[in-house]
């Protein structure tokens, strides 16, 4: 019996390792595929991203970097739930009006690994006419390197990794079970909320907004990920929600 327990043992530090090594190709991959498509960068220290989900389970993503030095702090925010209603106003002084669904900010490291989730920031955010305070909001000490943080409608929580699955990804619209009486974007008390975003990122040196990658990437990253690791789920499938856009 121990003998059994320690082959088991070997055959999922095997996995592991197989799995830690595909996230690692997933990274190696993807982020040169969508670098390659990126927004031109924000580089004035207060950036500002706004755009529309087409449907719950999306995920936006953006790139940031702390330039060498000292840790920086750094804020990263919504401001579409409360919006103009404190009044509120982006990182680029535009009033921004109330209304966006119930906001997820997950904070990853270059590795990958996740850092930081916040679902509502309270206090540090604005209060929406309906007396709810479910905007997000991080303020972290960071070290000099590449960061990314993941925009996710609530319930939809990161795992431990970037390539992890999010808890609701594949479910579509998955909020039409909170009874607002609309097919999606309604927040978890059943309040009736549109689709619409906005990300500010303050102190960081550089903030890219990362597309999804393109077709050929993902089809590639996916073949190689299936030869690796067999019946382990293909990190890569996750990136097919990519799907919202920032405004013009």
């Amino acid at each position: 019996m121990a003998s059994s327990h320690r082959g088991f043992g070997t055959r999922a530090s095997a996995r592991s390792a197989l799995a830690m090594f595909a996230g690692c190709l997933l990274l190696a991959v993807w982020l040169p595929a969508t670098a390659a498509r990126a927004e031109t960068p924000c580089t004035t220290g207060a950036c500002s991203f706004s755009g529309q989900f087409v449907q719950d389970d999306d995920i936006v993503l953006l790139e940031f970097e702390v330039a060498s030095g000292p840790d920086k702090v750094v804020t990263v925010r919504t401001t579409s739930y409360g919006g103009n209603d404190c009044p509120e106003v982006d990182a680029a002084g535009t009033p921004m009006p109330s209304g966006g669904f119930d906001p997820i900010l997950s904070l990853f490291d270059a590795t990958g690994a996740r850092l930081a989730e916040n679902d509502d920031g309270f206090f540090d955010v604005c209060e929406a006419p309906n007396g709810e305070q479910f905007d997000a909001s991080m303020e972290l000490q960071l070290a000099a390197g590449i960061h990314r943080v993941a925009l996710t409608q609530n319930d939809s929580h990161a795992g431990v990794t970037l390539w992890d699955p999010f808890s609701r990804e594949g479910q579509g619209n998955f909020t039409a079970d909170f009874g607002c009486g609309e097919s999606a974007f309604c927040d978890q008390l059943g309040n009736r909320r549109t689709p619409d975003w906005s990300l500010d990122v303050l102190g960081a040196d550089s903030v890219t907004f990362l597309p999804e990658p393109s077709p050929d990437a993902l089809a590639g990253l996916a073949f190689a990920t299936v030869v690796l690791l067999g019946s382990l789920r293909a990190p890569s499938a996750r990136l097919q929600t990519v799907r919202s856009r920032p405004r013009a």
